[in-house]
């Protein structure tokens, strides 16, 4: 009476055995749920946090070795000073100030 039909000859929407692995047509269509949408906005703000704070910290890692590097040059001047001066042949206007008188 009534015949049935082997799942071999089914159309592909129709069988579930042939649309193992695959995405079926109506998932396929289908927009992102609200749920993988919050996921994924979790996910980028946490990123996205992570890259400022990165940012700032390199920043402010770069300003502290700018200041070092013009401390450092400040140094080396004033020593290259000291060192002409005390090199200099002893001259009543040109001489290094003891602390104390010998």
């Amino acid at each position: 009476m009534f015949s049935t039909i082997s799942p071999a000859r089914l159309p592909r929407a129709l069988n579930p055995t042939r649309t193992i692995g695959r995405r079926s047509p109506r998932r396929a269509l289908a927009a992102w749920t609200l749920i993988e949408m919050m996921v994924a906005v979790g996910i980028s703000t946490f990123v996205f946090a992570a890259l400022g704070s990165t940012y700032l910290f390199i920043g402010r890692t770069m300003d502290a070795t700018a200041n070092y590097e013009e401390l450092d040059r400040q140094s080396r001047n004033a020593i290259d000073m000291i060192t002409t001066l005390a090199c200099k042949p002893r001259r009543s206007s040109c001489a290094i100030p003891s602390a104390a008188p010998p």
